[in-house]
């Protein structure tokens, strides 16, 4: 990975953009310049000078000015997208089947990732939930970025992989936690470019300490925290693996490992300053006001 995004290389028929996500190389041929600064936007932090022979190689398009864009993937049809929200959604969806099918010995869990002195910890909750504000709101709070909805377990190691793309909200996050100018707004989602995030990205694969299955109460005020075991935790990380047929026991092993491996907790969340202080005292770290 590259801490300063690095420039495509052009020539007569487009835009060339090399990222290395997970050891595995991808090669994007954007034709226009609206399509490469979008994409920029969202995985410049992956970027890397050159790539070799790719792993994954994507050609993207804009139909027409302020119009729908399209994309392939080698060998795969085309598909059509309405608008930037919509291309997003597609491009991501569609990078994110392809590296599990590329690195099947990583236990993908759709969940966020976060770090803090050196230990990760994945918060996993249902769409809708809170997943990425609350992982917009821990950055304030001095945690380092991993990913905010996939986090890939390599269970030789029991280390998280980073996936520092663009945190993409779905609603401005509350309170003392504003989005800085430079977020790329679409119809349905926000996305912030990782160089402008509170703080830093990690850049490497980081012991996984701590799993947070978050839970949302509207009637509750304060947050509150429950100690769950590992043979409940590894029930709900195999509900929410993305690749378990990949692994041993159509992934329930790996689910157990790393339930028996990680600290544990149901997290009922509140407001998120109350949210993310509650992380902080679970992770470990000195409680202090997160204004």
């Amino acid at each position: 990975m590259s801490l300063v995004p690095a420039r495509g290389s052009r020539d007569g028929s487009g835009r060339h953009l090399y990222l290395s996500i997970f050891q595995r190389s991808i090669h994007i041929l954007c034709y226009g310049e609206a399509v490469y600064e979008l994409l920029m936007a969202g995985y410049g932090h992956l970027a890397i000078p050159h790539g070799h022979v790719p792993d994954i190689a994507y050609t993207i398009g804009q139909a027409d000015v302020d119009s729908g864009y399209w994309l392939t993937r080698a060998g795969q049809a085309r598909i059509d997208a309405r608008d930037v929200s919509e291309f997003l959604y597609f491009f991501e969806k569609d990078l994110t089947i392809e590296l599990q099918r590329r690195r099947p010995d990583l236990y993908f869990i759709h969940a966020a990732a976060v770090e803090l002195d050196g230990k990760a910890a994945i918060i996993v909750a249902p769409s809708g939930t809170g997943k990425s504000t609350t992982t917009w709101g821990l950055l304030h709070a001095g945690l380092r970025y991993l990913s905010d909805e996939l986090a890939p377990v390599d269970m030789a190691t029991m280390t998280v992989h980073p996936y520092a793309h663009a945190l993409c909200l779905k609603s401005e996050p509350p309170g003392p936690y504003p989005l800085p100018l430079e977020t790329l707004r679409t119809a349905e989602t926000l996305h912030v470019p990782v160089r402008f995030l509170p703080t830093e990205a990690a850049l490497l694969p980081t012991a996984l300490a701590h799993t947070i299955f978050l839970k949302r109460d509207v009637s509750l005020d304060h947050p509150g925290i429950r100690e769950i075991n590992a043979g409940e935790a590894a029930v709900r990380l195999l509900a929410n693996a993305l690749n378990p047929l990949a692994h041993r026991g159509d992934g329930l092993d790996a689910a157990i490992e790393i339930a028996r491996h990680t600290h544990s907790v149901e997290l009922q969340v509140a407001g998120l300053a109350e949210t993310c202080e509650a992380i902080r005292v679970i992770l470990g770290a000195s409680n202090h006001s997160l204004s």
